[in-house]
């Protein structure tokens, strides 16, 4: 792991603690977590260049900001939502809406999200087709490994916006890095990733990052 990262680690998050969530809340650590949270919500100064470059070089595209930065929610970034189909829009954030799109898209909906760390400098990202299935009436996620190759100039506008502004992208065998000492509310002792804790304590079964 990078000297950097486990430096970031350790200013957040206290390892060594009971599981009582009182002495978990009093922690220099996490104080100093909630504040950084409150910090980025008042301020979200690089996630709103970001949306603005989307908008000025990318408005082909169609995003949604999916961030949940809530002192009482478990992400530590910024999230937005890129639907992968040239002048198609997304409909409300809800399931209703998603199976409108799925049904105007030809049967998927095609994702690329991205998030950007709250903590420091780093970035990462994950592509998904969302289904939906009559058999079972339900939702299905299926991971896409690669950029496809009709959105490369997208891909190519967001890494340059990071390049310039010094983040870097951080691949799977980096956010998948057990950092076993860590407490986190929700994530099972022991159990903790790098992507846990720099982004979401919840979302890291959906990442496949490269």
């Amino acid at each position: 792991m990078e000297d950097d990262i486990l430096q970031i680690i350790n200013k957040y998050y206290q390892g060594e603690i009971s599981d009582q969530l009182e002495e978990f809340y009093e922690t220099e650590q996490h104080k100093r977590l909630i504040q950084q949270k409150i910090d980025a919500a008042i301020n979200p100064d690089i996630f709103d260049e970001f949306l603005q470059m989307l908008a000025q070089k990318m408005s082909e595209y169609d995003y949604r900001d999916v961030t949940s930065l809530g002192l009482e929610g478990n992400d530590v970034c910024h999230t937005v939502e890129i639907l992968l189909y040239k002048y198609a829009k997304f409909h409300e954030n809800n399931a209703e809406g998603d199976f409108k799109s799925i049904n105007e898209l030809g049967g998927k909906m095609t994702t690329l999200t991205v998030s950007i760390s709250i903590l420091g400098p780093y970035y990462c990202y994950d592509i998904m087709d969302l289904c939906y299935d009559d058999s079972d009436q339900d939702f299905h996620w299926k991971t896409i490994f690669d950029i496809p190759v009709e959105h490369s100039n997208l891909w190519e506008e967001i890494q340059k916006f990071f390049q310039t502004r010094n983040y870097s992208l951080l691949n799977k065998e980096i956010l998948s890095e057990r950092v076993p000492w860590v407490y986190l509310e929700t994530v099972e002792k022991g159990e903790a990733t790098v992507f846990n804790c720099l982004f979401s304590e919840i979302r890291g079964g959906f990442l496949i990052t490269k």
